[in-house]
């Protein structure tokens, strides 16, 4: 063969190898590799919030990529997801100052081809464990704890209940932290009084006495009202002219006496509350007032001490005693219920109080625990008699000049001795103990007119229990 056959010949085998090559070797099909897949397409998950008011909100997506909310609006978690994917958006932490629940709607589902917005989250203020005094009889008395469906109202025990506490439970109040409660006795064990503190279990509602409860103290205490901040605590001295101080450990929930107390009013120290800027303490007595009428004493509060100074001579009313007093939600108007009527007082920033015409108003026979709705527009009064004149009144209140006026269908039948009321933080729902029946009747509020719709029947309280205060953990 000549040499330059031999030469094409070669030539064209390397042509041959190297189209091969670029064909991708001597693998089947061949032909140019296609571009790289594009990434898959994500989609983030988010919603709007509604009604918040207090801090802290912490909402989680699928478990993690904890997302904290300062506000209402439109919120979008950092993470994005696959369509198809599953999502799941929870609350982790619930609002606090003020305390809040806040309930997801529409926050499970599956991603399909947008941005997830459809999450809807609403906070209120609402109550979730009702606490009932029971100063019963052979020795019954304890605390008794239930759930408080959000819904309707509906009252569940909580496991364990009742709790023991101190010799005859009477009066009630939970801490502004939500982790303590504050359980007085009025009648001694037997000499001497006592303050009982539990911790509660915030998730649970179950009740456990703080190291060292009960804690002894020198004489009954009729009532105690704790102010705002949870610093001070202040609690008449059952059948003496004086009220107690008390600071609060908001650690442990201890309670330590104000050296400098008790302090003096007049009469029998009887009821007690504190306007809601937490400036001043308003004492009710049996007593002490011209011809031995009732009287209401005003302290001023020292922020760092919280000793007390009266700060004027006593408001005297009509009536021998007052038996309870509330405040409206602004802090204007004082109101003290007594066995003629509710006498309404006009608050000064100072601490001073003037009558308002037309005091005392008319509420119904023997009206004995007065609470005002959230929105500061009715106030009810428990009528504690027995049999037919088991009732409530209530009244609309005119935030203009303090009247009030019994409003249409009140009043509205109870069970047997309305011994105390208390009204769910929402608005939504008005609590009575039945101090005689050992029941306990939920009532739904129409927030619009005022008027009183009991929810079912008066729900058992246990045998011999005299159910008393109720106090509601929001």
């Amino acid at each position: 063969m000549p040499r330059h056959s031999s030469a094409l010949a070669h030539s064209a085998v390397v042509v041959a190898l190297l189209s091969l090559s670029a064909c991708g070797g001597g693998g089947g099909g061949g032909g140019n590799p296609g571009p790289p897949n594009p990434p898959a397409t994500t989609y983030t998950v988010g919603g709007t919030v509604a009604g918040l008011t207090g801090s802290g909100l912490t909402l989680a997506l699928n478990g993690g990529g904890n997302l904290t909310i300062s506000g209402n609006g439109a919120f979008t978690f950092a993470g994005a997801l696959a369509g198809g994917a599953s999502y799941n958006v929870t609350v982790t932490t619930q609002p606090s100052t003020p305390r809040q629940v806040c309930t997801v709607s529409g926050g499970t589902g599956a991603v399909a081809t947008a941005n997830v917005t459809s999450v809807s989250v609403t906070c209120a203020v609402a109550g979730r464990f009702a606490y009932v005094a029971n100063n019963g009889l052979n020795n019954i008395e304890s605390v008794s704890a239930y759930s408080i469906n959000r819904t309707t109202g509906l009252l569940t025990p909580v496991a364990g209940s009742p709790f023991p506490a101190g010799h005859t439970p009477y009066s009630l109040a939970i801490h502004p932290n939500g982790k303590f409660l504050y359980v007085v006795d009025p009648v001694g064990m037997p000499v001497n009084g006592a303050l009982t503190v539990f911790s509660i279990n915030e998730t649970t509602g179950v009740l456990s006495p703080i190291a060292g409860s009960p804690f002894v103290v020198s004489t009954g205490l009729a009532q105690i009202a704790i102010e705002r901040s949870g610093k001070f605590a202040y609690a008449p001295n059952f059948g003496s002219a004086t009220v107690s101080a008390f600071t609060l450990d908001p650690g442990t929930g201890a309670p330590t006496l104000v050296s400098a107390g008790p302090f003096s009013c007049v009469g029998s120290a009887l009821s007690v509350t504190i306007d809601p800027n937490g400036q001043f303490v308003f004492v009710g007595t049996s007593g002490g007032g011209p011809n031995n009428s009732g009287a209401i004493c005003v302290f001023a509060i020292d922020s760092s001490t919280g000793a007390l100074s009266l700060i004027s001579s006593p408001y005297p009313i009509t009536d021998i005693s007052v038996r309870s007093m509330a405040f409206d939600p602004a802090g204007n108007f004082l109101f003290a219920a007594s066995l003629s009527g509710i006498s309404v007082f006009r608050a000064t920033p100072s601490g001073n109080l003037s009558l308002v015409v037309g005091s005392p108003f008319a509420a119904g026979a023997n009206p004995e625990r007065i609470a005002m709705d959230p929105a500061g527009k009715f106030l009810y009064v428990g009528n504690q008699s027995r049999g037919s004149g088991s009732q409530i009144t209530a009244l609309a209140f005119d935030s203009s000049n303090g009247t009030l006026a019994t409003i249409a269908g009140s009043p509205f039948p109870s069970n047997d001795t309305p011994a105390f009321i208390a009204i769910d933080p929402s608005g939504d729902f008005l609590f009575a103990s039945n101090l005689d029946s050992n029941t306990i009747t939920v009532y739904a509020v129409n927030k619009t007119t005022g008027a009183l719709t009991a929810t079912g029947a008066p729900i058992p309280n246990g045998t011999d229990t005299n159910p008393w205060t109720i106090a509601i953990l929001q």
